[in-house]
């Protein structure tokens, strides 16, 4: 019985749902990023640098999220059909689209080739 409590708790601290992925490329004036997401698709999350956002899609697709930094709206789309990630910013203006801010390029950590 006991074997099953440990088992059963160890299963319960480690979600099999989450994901470790590692994503670079380049924003729009060609500054390299690197990032690191833990996504969690269970718990429709995504955590970045500490900050935990909750997912506004979570389909077969794509994993979308949403993000503010200095009044801006980011607004993130992961592929899963590519790995892409497109960071989009609104630029407030009703007649205006989006701009893409950065196209990185990801990998969930345990893919990785080297």
């Amino acid at each position: 019985m006991n074997k099953l409590i440990i088992t059963l708790s160890l299963l319960l601290a480690f979600p099999a749902f989450a994901l470790d992925i590692l994503c670079t490329g380049q924003g729009n004036q060609g500054e390299l990023i690197e990032i690191e997401l833990d996504l969690n698709a269970r718990a429709n999350t995504v955590s970045i640098e500490g900050e935990t956002y909750q997912l506004t899609v979570n389909s077969d697709y794509v994993y979308v999220w949403q993000n503010e930094l200095e009044d801006l709206v980011f607004t993130n789309v992961l592929s899963r059909i590519n790995g892409n990630l497109n960071v989009l910013v609104d630029n407030g203006s009703d007649d205006e689209q989006p701009v893409i801010r950065a196209i990185l390029s990801c990998k969930d950590r345990s893919n990785l080739l080297f």
